[in-house]
């Protein structure tokens, strides 16, 4: 029985969809639909089902799902233990991160990274989806929020601050905000509804409960264009603005927020000599920045 096709079964069934599968394991749709298809034939039963929310598994798929987890843990861990044992730096690090942070801070740390160990094959995965460090779907990961498996190796990097920010034709236009009648006038870039979490958007939330917003995002990045535009205001991560010449940093009464910076890896991984200098590297990276990622008031 060939491994690829039990992981494309285990693919389609934890993600209830073709599509959604073949992005998980970078291949295309009719490829998934193709080798899934020549698998059930072989087996000679029917192992998803359509449902309302999607495919699922049929009561031998689902039998089939128990052992293959336990399968994939044990293949995972050989791959971890290959790696671990690997002597030199020579090799592939993925590294996963999003929005502006990837964009601004990582994209360049792994690109100085590669350039001093030119055997190190640096890729980087910068949008939302949270990938499975356990899985080897990323080797590292920096995020803003907490890493949720119990199996990784997680250090705080630094804090990133952020501030309000627009230009001087906005302020020409629309006058200086007042806070004290909530920003009525003003107009706002920020963040949808359900990242409500986000210390940024909580934070312009209280400072301008009446502004217009004019653009919701899912990412802060998407924020830079209307208020570069002259159009709005936004919570900006102040290592990015404050370096934008078009940009102000509009004085507020409230507290400037901040959010830490974390990287984090699989702890089968913290003695393979390439990862352990890249986060070595990105420790001391992170450190001599510190006044520019949460400057003072």
């Amino acid at each position: 029985m060939d491994w690829d096709d039990l992981r494309i079964f285990l693919a389609v069934a934890r993600h209830g969809s073709l599509g959604a599968a073949a992005r998980a394991l970078g291949t295309t749709q009719p490829t998934i639909s193709r080798r899934l298809s020549a698998f059930e034939r072989r087996v000679g039963a029917k192992l998803l089902e359509r449902s309302r929310t999607g495919l699922a598994p049929s009561a031998l798929g689902r039998a089939l799902l128990e052992n293959l987890g336990r399968m994939e843990e044990n293949a995972l861990a050989v791959e971890r233990l290959i790696a671990a044992g690997e002597a030199g730096f020579a090799g592939k690090i993925a590294i996963t991160s999003l929005d502006w942070l990837g964009d601004h801070l990582v994209a360049p740390l792994a690109a100085r990274f590669a350039t001093l160990n030119p055997c190190v094959d640096v890729e980087l995965l910068n949008d939302a989806r949270v990938y499975n460090l356990s899985r080897h779907e990323a080797h590292v990961a920096f995020r803003f929020g907490p890493f949720e498996q119990e199996d990784l190796v997680v250090r705080t990097l630094g804090e990133a601050g952020y501030g309000l920010y627009a230009t001087g034709d906005y302020l020409e236009r629309h006058g200086p905000p007042d806070f004290a009648a909530g920003c009525r006038g003003q107009a706002i870039a920020t963040l949808y509804e359900n990242a409500a979490h986000v210390p940024a958007r909580r934070w312009l939330q209280a400072l301008a409960p009446n502004a217009r917003v004019v653009l919701h995002s899912n990412e802060v990045q998407a924020l830079f264009a209307p208020v570069e535009a002259g159009v709005a205001m936004a919570a900006l991560p102040r290592v990015v603005a404050d370096r934008n010449p078009r940009l102000l940093r509009v004085a507020a009464p409230l507290p400037e927020p901040s959010q830490p910076i974390r990287i984090g890896f699989h702890a089968g991984l913290r003695k393979v000599p390439r990862i352990r200098a890249l986060i070595d590297f990105a420790a001391a990276e992170f450190e001599a920045r510190a006044g520019e990622l949460k400057p003072p008031p």
